[in-house]
């Protein structure tokens, strides 16, 4: 499916999705899923996301395109995609560092205690320039 982070009682694994043959991004799906249990997706995780702005030296919350809200939740099937419907288009880049942090966790489930930092990897720098920060030390996901 993708990258996947283990913690306690629940599993955060994030996958990126493909738009053509070129392998440009079309968006990142999040998926929260009981850690005893793969086939179990867990619905109503809240996250917020942040993003690396090189110019402020500082992450910066993601804002939703339709409501200017910070939080993402995830749906019946325990999933978040992230593209260019849930976060405007400067906020969504390769080679851009980003992080998603759980704000509310679903009944029953502890509150995943660690931020998942990841970048989008694309080996074109001179059209994708790095906006990573120094000493980041996060996922590098592959489409």
């Amino acid at each position: 499916m993708g990258e996947t982070f283990l913690d306690g009682d629940h599993k955060l694994e994030i996958e990126v999705k493909d738009a053509t043959a070129q392998a440009d991004t079309k968006g990142i799906m999040l998926y929260k899923v009981d850690a005893n249990s793969d086939g179990v997706f867990l619905e109503n995780a809240r996250f917020n996301i942040y993003i690396w702005n090189k110019e402020q030296n500082k992450y910066i919350i993601v804002h939703h395109p339709d409501n200017g809200g910070t939080d993402f939740t995830t749906d019946s099937n325990g999933m978040i995609v992230l593209d260019s419907t849930t976060m405007d288009e400067n906020q969504f880049a390769y080679n851009t560092a980003y992080y998603i942090v759980e704000i509310e966790s679903p009944d029953g489930y502890y509150l995943g205690p660690e931020p998942y930092y990841f970048y989008i990897v694309n080996e074109n720098t001179a059209q994708y320039p790095s906006c990573i920060p120094q000493g980041f030390n996060g996922h590098a996901l592959t489409s």
